[in-house]
């Protein structure tokens, strides 16, 4: 299977703007955000962080602003599919954002995305360099 890498901790928010702006005061970081569509939660926007935070506000949250789940880097997702659902874990989605695979599970009470992609780095796989007349301000980094 090869090592393992822990690749970022999402959390559910209720106002993305707020959170955005706490953490880049905070911790002196910038975002960049994405938005995706999912059967359950209805639309998602999430705000990627260089640090590994990932904040999420959903249509639809599945329960309150709180951890919403861990992502672990694998090099096979499909071996940890097979893993995940031996071990008795449920496969809840598999979708891709840019070029990263995305394995969504459920593990005991736990919900965590396994990753794959290409590279040393999550955020360029995640945001992958457009040409300039195809990059989208909704892409591009952002301090608030």
């Amino acid at each position: 299977m090869g090592a393992l890498q822990l690749e970022r901790v999402a959390l559910q928010v209720d106002d993305l703007a707020v959170y955005v702006r706490l953490f880049s005061e905070l911790l002196d970081t910038t975002f960049r955000h994405h938005e995706i569509t999912s059967p359950t939660e209805g639309r998602v926007r999430l705000a990627f962080s260089p640090l590994g935070i990932e904040l999420l506000q959903s249509d639809q949250p599945p329960g309150g602003p709180g951890l919403r789940s861990f992502h672990v880097r694998v090099r096979d997702l499909q071996a940890m599919r097979a893993k995940v659902t031996a071990a008795g874990g449920h496969v809840l989605s598999q979708f891709q954002v840019g070029q990263m695979a995305h394995l969504a599970t459920r593990i005991g009470p736990f919900r965590i995305l396994f990753v794959e992609y290409p590279g040393a780095r999550g955020m360029d796989a995640l945001f992958p360099v457009t040409a300039p007349e195809d990059a989208s301000a909704a892409d591009s980094p952002e301090r608030r």
